[in-house]
């Protein structure tokens, strides 16, 4: 009994981190200056730790926040948060992180962890999360490619569902992006391939077909590739000022039918008979008409024949050349005449 009566009470400068525990927790709460002295400078850091969860002074914990107390002292400071807390203090990394930590929801941890813009550090935040279930649906909602990267990183080795989830989203991106710059490459080899495209061809029209089912195709591919990209946060590509820039079909002269290309040959043909037939004619007068004046004006009549026969042969040959022997023999007649009708 008079042990009892005698034992001493537990003492904060008692020697036992036990004892200092015990008489911390029999401090009322207005002990103030205690709690902060051994949240300060107790050698035990599991008494250190009980007597800051026991303060309710702000400055006190906002000083610890940059010490190796941080975590605890930004716990603390949670609970103590109010509309007189400065934003210098909400918005501290520690207090932050503290608070993506303590939420109890993914969708609370994800609006926690969009207040700390340093990637790593809002990686480390989630990461720190004690629930797979939180961490893992947080992460769902990321697709900003360098906070996929450091998840990526933070996770590798402590949390494989995450860590995964980060590695493929990043590994999409890239393979986006690969293909994003392949469907460049081939938009602009189908515009130069369609602009060079001869409407003098007979096979103009299906070839333009061909390039434009190619270019129609490749324009959905890229839609497709940068509606999976704008997830990423890149800014599509302008599909409508790109589809303008393909040119439309050019109008090509219907092709001749055989009917028609055999009617030119005649056609060709008659002229080149006819001035064929000058020389002789004029040879014949020449050696008929006695006299002078009346020669040279036949002779000059001949000339004038010549010359309209060769314009109406030119004016057939702007649609349509003859074939290069016909072509010569016309020549040739032509200047058979000339020389037949000099004065």
């Amino acid at each position: 009994m008079l042990h009892k009566m005698f034992k001493r009470k537990p003492r904060l400068d008692a020697p036992e981190a036990a004892a200092r525990l015990a008489a911390l927790a029999a401090l009322a709460d207005d002990a103030q200056d205690e709690f902060e002295r051994l949240a300060r400078n107790d050698a035990d850091a599991a008494v250190r730790v009980a007597a800051l969860a026991r303060l309710t002074r702000r400055q006190p914990l906002v000083a610890m926040l940059d010490t190796a107390m941080a975590a605890d002292a930004a716990q603390r400071l949670l609970a103590l948060v109010d509309e007189d807390t400065p934003a210098s203090v909400r918005r501290h990394p520690a207090v932050l992180r503290a608070a993506v930590a303590a939420a109890e929801t993914a969708d609370a941890a994800t609006q926690a962890a969009a207040e700390i813009a340093d990637a790593s550090e809002r990686a480390a935040a989630i990461l720190a999360h004690p629930h797979a279930g939180v961490r893992l649906a947080v992460v769902e909602t990321i697709w900003h490619p360098p906070l996929l990267a450091a998840v990526e990183k933070a996770a590798r080795g402590t949390d494989s569902a995450t860590h995964r989830l980060a590695r493929e989203r990043g590994s999409a991106h890239r393979s986006a992006l690969a293909e994003r710059e392949r469907q460049d490459a081939q938009a602009t080899e189908l515009l130069a391939a369609a602009g060079a495209l001869d409407t003098a061809d007979p096979h103009y029209p299906a070839r333009h077909s061909t390039v434009e089912r190619k270019w129609r195709d490749t324009l959905t591919a890229i839609e497709a590739t940068d509606s999976e990209l704008a997830r990423y946060g890149v800014v599509a590509r302008d599909v409508e000022a790109l589809r303008l820039r393909f040119p439309t079909r050019r109008r090509t002269a219907p092709a001749e039918r055989p009917a028609e290309r055999a009617a030119k040959a005649e056609a060709f043909a008659e002229l080149l008979a006819e001035v064929e037939a000058l020389p002789a004619a004029a040879r014949d007068v020449a050696a008929s008409e006695p006299a002078i004046e009346t020669l040279s004006e036949r002779l000059r009549e001949f000339a004038r024949q010549a010359n309209a026969i060769g314009e109406r042969w030119n004016a057939l040959a702007e649609a349509e050349q003859p074939a290069p022997a016909l072509r010569e023999r016309f020549q040739a007649a032509l200047a058979e005449v000339f020389a037949h009708t000099r004065p």
